[in-house]
């Protein structure tokens, strides 16, 4: 009797002292599948993404409420995700069950390709914590935009070491400014938001 209540007693020890694993190791997968196959040199698309939760556990990351784009990324020199501009923006936790998925619209635009062709790149997510650091981007599957150049229009030369990030797209781009959206929670029904990408987490 005092071995089998000595082992209850470390089988429980080591399942609530012992963390099995962290949010931060629940595997997430990274979804993005543009609206469109193919776009002008300069001009902006729309890529709507989601991250979705594959592991057994519940997923927790930290979200600007508003500036989302930043927590996005492209592995391709000459790839952009364009910015919004807000009045506020605040930072978010996000949770996410097994099997639900965190959902936004992120605009790009490929302002100088060289040529009309194929431009293949990834959009990477950037997961942060309470404190403002960010892991390692994970990364989507490729996506093949064909860039379409006008006939007798010249691209402009790199400069040495690529495209500068500082490039801005050949079209005018109005200024786009959104309003904070409070965090949709599965089962409810998104807030209406106006001039906001929609924000929501579905199972």
């Amino acid at each position: 009797m005092k071995k089998g209540t000595f082992f209850l007693a470390l089988v429980f020890f080591l399942s609530t002292v012992i963390p099995l694993g962290s949010a931060a190791d629940v595997p997430l997968k990274i979804q993005a599948i543009p609206d469109q196959r193919s776009v002008k040199a300069g001009m902006m698309f729309l890529v709507p993404v989601k991250v979705i939760n594959e592991g057994n556990a519940a997923a927790e990351f930290w979200s600007n409420s508003c500036s989302y784009e930043k927590h996005w990324v492209t592995d391709h020199s000459g790839v952009f995700i364009q910015a919004w501009s807000c009045n506020e923006d605040d930072m978010e936790q996000v949770t996410l069950k097994t099997g639900d998925a965190y959902e936004k619209n992120i605009i790009l635009y490929i302002p100088k390709p060289e040529k009309t062709g194929p431009v293949i790149f990834r959009l990477g997510f950037k997961r942060m914590g309470e404190d403002g650091e960010s892991a390692e981007p994970l990364w989507s599957d490729p996506i093949t935009m064909q860039v379409l150049v006008p006939e007798g229009t010249v691209a402009a030369k790199k400069p040495e070491g690529g495209v500068s990030r500082e490039e801005k797209p050949a079209a005018d781009v109005p200024e786009i400014k959104k309003n904070k959206a409070e965090p949709v929670v599965v089962g409810q029904t998104a807030p209406a938001v106006k001039n906001s990408p929609e924000e929501k987490a579905v199972r």
